[in-house]
């Protein structure tokens, strides 16, 4: 047989295997059957895996680099990898901030991290966290009351002092007094 026919005839083959896998994958595509498609096109042209339509895309909608057309891979994030929501895998924004705010290494913007403090170890206010001075100044809750309940005044929720707390406690565990 003469060269160019065979060429020829190869060509129009490879044409027409073209046109029959594009057809089959945009059907398959369409009517959501792709596993079975796959089973099939595995028998029928082995050599061709992945089978892509003539844009590019395969059956589940994904190119031969791993992403639709809109730029997403099977888990929805671009070629960065960042999701639709802007954050990585690690749960970080392209700006290196995580969902509350805060950078890799527990500091947010601002450069303080979750108690307030700069990667220096100095508070908003400029005291250092190891000085005395800190230590007597920042030892009250969100309520204003210290580790004993008692605020700046030594007065509790209930407005007492330790003394008058005292004496109302005269009562042993199990409710007996003591007189």
């Amino acid at each position: 047989m003469d060269t160019e026919l065979e060429t020829a005839i190869a060509a129009a083959i490879k044409a027409e295997r073209s046109r029959v896998i594009d057809l089959a994958v945009r059907a398959a595509r369409k009517e959501e059957w792709c596993g079975q498609f796959e089973v099939a096109m595995g028998e029928v042209y082995p050599d061709e895996s992945p089978w892509l339509d003539s844009d590019g895309f395969s059956c589940r909608g994904f190119g031969p680099d791993g992403f639709n057309c809109d730029g997403r891979d099977q888990d929805g994030r671009d070629r960065n990898g960042f999701s639709r929501e802007g954050y990585d895998r690690d749960g970080y924004n392209r700006d290196g901030f995580d969902y509350s705010g805060m950078d890799r290494e527990g500091y947010d913007r601002n450069g303080y991290d979750l108690q307030g403090f700069t990667r220096d170890g100095l508070s908003r206010s400029g005291m250092s966290r190891d000085s005395d001075e800190y230590r007597n100044a920042y030892r009250f809750d969100q309520y204003g009351l210290d580790v004993d309940f008692r605020n700046l005044r030594g007065l509790d929720r209930e407005g007492q002092t330790r003394e008058q707390r005292a004496a109302r406690c005269i009562y042993d565990a199990n409710g007996y007094t003591a007189r």
